[in-house]
């Protein structure tokens, strides 16, 4: 399944962790996990999949930190939202991101624990379209 593009496992009963070999799908460029019972947090291991635009893992148990790969990664579109995810936007501050500043057009973070403040490189997304942080705990909101 090497050359996998277009997962989509959404609307099931699927539940637990996701296996740490999701991310040996490197011709992935669209995965979709909504509405299920997946728990616990993203595999790191996402970072292999460097054809990777598209991650919808809304309407899940997901918990933890938002990860910061989601950040590095060129990706378009970014759906998170009714999880469990809590702490800060951890949002990495390296030129690595230069990629995902021209990139990242929709990002859904809704319905979560966030809190503290929104970092302020939010405001060099380009191309952001969409930014739905709502029903968080979040402050401080000024982008640049």
């Amino acid at each position: 399944m090497r050359s996998l593009e277009f997962l989509d496992l959404a609307a099931n009963n699927f539940s637990g962790q996701l296996p740490n070999s999701i991310g040996s799908l490197q011709s992935l460029k669209e995965l979709n996990l909504s509405k299920n019972q997946f728990m616990g947090s993203l595999p790191e291991s996402f970072m292999n999949c460097i054809n990777f635009k598209v991650l919808n893992v809304g309407h899940n148990l997901f918990t933890g930190n938002l990860p910061s790969w989601v950040f590095k990664l060129a990706l378009k579109s970014v759906s998170a939202s009714e999880n469990r995810f809590n702490g800060n936007i951890d949002y990495p501050n390296t030129l690595l991101l230069a990629a995902s500043y021209q990139s990242l057009q929709v990002l859904y973070l809704s319905s979560n624990a966030l809190f503290g403040g929104v970092p302020s490189a939010i405001g060099n997304f380009s191309r952001l379209r969409i930014l739905n942080i709502s029903r968080n705990s979040l402050g401080g909101f000024h982008p640049t």
